[in-house]
């Protein structure tokens, strides 16, 4: 742990530098900055020390958008479900100007983070959806995340279907996956999965014929 908040330091150095360097040159105020990571470390949380899986410690990775003048100022989103995969890029559209096509998946974040947005709002959305395929098996996998819960659903594994209550338990210690009292939420998480896979056509994953059967 040591040595990996060293590197962290390390690269907010090199951010400063960066920044220091963009405003030496007088072109911060026409340069959008975005720090994103593609994932995190598990540092041994769920005796894990990896990525590859989809608990928080290795999912959730920061998303921090500045735009010296146009952003808002230390303005923390809770709220809005994003998916760094898929909305930088239509993001990155926004802001050089460049039309959003209707086949990217993602969301263009500009409207939550722009101190005059215009009008404009961030779109609906009631969950996001990642996908994963561990690099020794091989096994593939998709998470949805919505406000309250996280469900993810791998080919193998002894637990391949997991939900976990966010809300109730946000360590993810306690799946809730074979409790009656979640049947309801286990379904709808199964069919947002659905939907999104048909959605985007996804032909590497048909969760359809991989849910576990359920007993009552």
């Amino acid at each position: 742990i040591w040595g990996y908040d060293r590197l962290l330091e390390m690269v907010d150095a090199h951010i400063e530098l960066m920044m220091d360097e963009l405003e030496a040159q007088g072109l911060l105020e026409d340069t959008v900055i975005i720090y994103t990571s593609d994932h995190g470390d598990g540092h041994a949380s769920h005796q894990w020390n990896q990525k590859m899986t989809f608990y928080e410690e290795a999912v959730n990775v920061p998303f921090i958008i500045s735009w010296k003048g146009r952003t808002r100022s230390g303005f923390i989103d809770e709220e809005t479900l994003s998916s760094t995969g898929l909305d930088i890029f239509p993001t990155i559209l926004r802001f050089a100007g460049v039309p959003i096509t209707e086949s990217l998946h993602g969301v263009d974040m500009a409207p939550g983070v722009l101190a005059d947005p215009a009008g404009e709002k961030l779109p609906e959305r009631s969950y996001v959806v990642s996908e994963i395929t561990q690099a020794q098996s091989g096994n593939k996998g998709r998470m949805v995340v919505t406000r309250d819960f996280k469900y993810f659903l791998f080919e193998g594994g002894a637990n391949r279907e997991q939900l976990f209550d966010l809300e109730k338990d946000p360590g993810e210690l306690q799946p809730v996956t074979h409790d009656p009292q979640y049947r309801e939420q286990l379904l709808a998480h199964r069919g947002m999965l659905r939907e999104w896979a048909a959605r985007i056509g996804d032909t590497e994953f048909d969760p359809a014929g991989k849910f576990p059967a359920l007993t009552d």
